[in-house]
Order: C-alpha cells, then sequence, then structure tokens
C-alpha cells in the first residue's frame, strides 16, 4: 500500500481471539502451491471438522465485509509469516486494526503492503461494537493524518508512526 494512501471501507469484527499463524492459515496449506491462499484463510474456524461451512463465523456471514480486518485481542505470528500474510492479502483485507499487533506480524505485513495499525483497547471496542451493531459503518483510516476514524460516529484515533507497517 502506498504510504500516501486511505483506506475507507466496512470492516470485520473478528471476536474474542487472540490471532496466530496457525489460525490465519493451517500449517496444512503451507505446503500448498495455492495461488490464492484467501480461500484457507482462518480455515479451522470457516469450516467444520467434516468440511461444513461453519455459519456462525463472522467471514461465512454475508453482512461482514470489508478491506478492514478488525481484532479484539491480539494478532501475533510465528511461523510461516508470508504465506499467513498473503491468505489475508488474497482474501482482500488491507489492513489488520488491532489493540496488540506482533512485531513479527507488522514486519510480515509490511513486506506485503498490509496496514497493521495498533489501537487502544477502548477505540478497538468502539470500533467492534459498532461494525457488529452497525456492519454498513465506515472506517477511514488516512496514512497522511496517521488517523483513523469511525465515519457514522465521527470519532477517531491517531496512530503512531511505529504503529503503521505500510
Amino acid at each position: 500500500m502506498d504510504s500516501n494512501s486511505k483506506i475507507l471501507s466496512t470492516a470485520v469484527p473478528l471476536l474474542g481471539k487472540s490471532v496466530s499463524s496457525e489460525d490465519i492459515l493451517p500449517e496444512k496449506f503451507f505446503q500448498s502451491k495455492a495461488s490464492n491462499y484467501g480461500k484457507y484463510l482462518f480455515y479451522n474456524w470457516r469450516f467444520h471438522e467434516d468440511g461444513s461451512l461453519n455459519d456462525e463465523f463472522v467471514l461465512n456471514r454475508d453482512h461482514f465485509f470489508g478491506k478492514i480486518l478488525l481484532v479484539e485481542d491480539s494478532f501475533s505470528l510465528k511461523a510461516y509469516s508470508e504465506k499467513a500474510i498473503q491468505a489475508l492479502v488474497d482474501y482482500g483485507f488491507e489492513a489488520v486494526v488491532c489493540p496488540q499487533i506482533g512485531s513479527g506480524f507488522s514486519d510480515a505485513a509490511s513486506a506485503q503492503n498490509l496496514l497493521s495499525i495498533e489501537v487502544s483497547p477502548d477505540f478497538g471496542k468502539k470500533l467492534i461494537n459498532t461494525s457488529l451493531i452497525e456492519p454498513k459503518s465506515l472506517i477511514l483510516i488516512d496514512n497522511d493524518s496517521k488517523i483513523i476514524e469511525l465515519k457514522n460516529l465521527g470519532i477517531s484515533e491517531k496512530f503512531n508512526e511505529r504503529n503503521l507497517s505500510a
């Protein structure tokens, strides 16, 4: 992503999860020669063990979509980070917003032009709660001013350069 660009999008709220590389892209798909890892994104959460769709998981609900992934807890990568990040990008995400993002994730995301933005826990809760109640709510991420804004409520938070990887 260009450092002067902006993202204006709805968001996908991921509740109650600390996300790791194994959650993003299960190990069984790491060796795949897939051209689109997005179809395997959060596979163990999106599908039941028998391969049927988990209708309760947020990515399987039609009213949640967008270029921004909101994570309630923490986001980190330890292994196979490149393919896990590629799965997020292939799925269509341009930014991950979370109160706590591991440096391994930020570094890998930056290399693949995926924004990783840390927000305060309170602001993160506001983003998630609003996205849950009003899935069509727009969020603006402005790299020039280093501000993330919840457009329909007119509230925003500034993020520091060290919180931005892109």
